[in-house]
């Protein structure tokens, strides 16, 4: 299956988040633990940023970002079940959270759930407007698949 229109919509989830200082230390460090995180699954070092997500998401349940960056992490690894809990993740803590829909969306392609990746690239729409174009792209794309799908149990 080729991939090419969902992996560069995907890209999006992979830049680096810059750190932001708060009051106390710990929150400081974890924060820097996640723009490291962000950074190794950037750079292509998965295993490194997955173990790393996967303790801060241990320390931090609540946060979004962390579930989000986890979500990424799995799908770069192929773990298209796990990526897709951690994205849903991520969706109930922050429902705003697009690129959460669109990694979602991502590994409900891969799964080849296509009309559940149609319903989180529509609601991936309504919260990413700047994204719209590629949205779109993706929405025809899968389309085109779908019709595939259909017309080889056809005939």
């Amino acid at each position: 299956m080729k991939m090419i229109p969902a992996l560069l919509l995907f890209s999006a989830l992979c830049t680096p988040v810059a750190a932001t200082t708060g009051e106390n230390a710990n929150h400081r460090e974890l924060t820097m633990s996640e723009a490291e995180a962000r950074t190794a699954l950037q750079q292509g070092d998965i295993t490194t940023a997955l173990e790393q997500f996967q303790q801060l998401a241990t320390e931090q349940p609540g946060s979004a970002s962390i579930h989000e960056g986890l979500g990424s992490a799995w799908l770069l690894n192929q773990h298209y079940r796990d990526a897709a809990n951690a994205f849903q993740r991520a969706i109930s803590e922050d429902a705003s959270r697009g690129d959460a829909f669109i990694g979602l969306a991502v590994s409900y392609i891969h799964m080849g759930m296509f009309p559940h990746a149609k319903a989180a690239l529509q609601e991936a729409r309504q919260r990413k407007p700047e994204s719209a174009s590629d949205i779109d792209n993706l929405l025809s794309w899968l389309e085109q698949k779908e019709k595939q799908n259909t017309n080889r149990a056809i005939h």
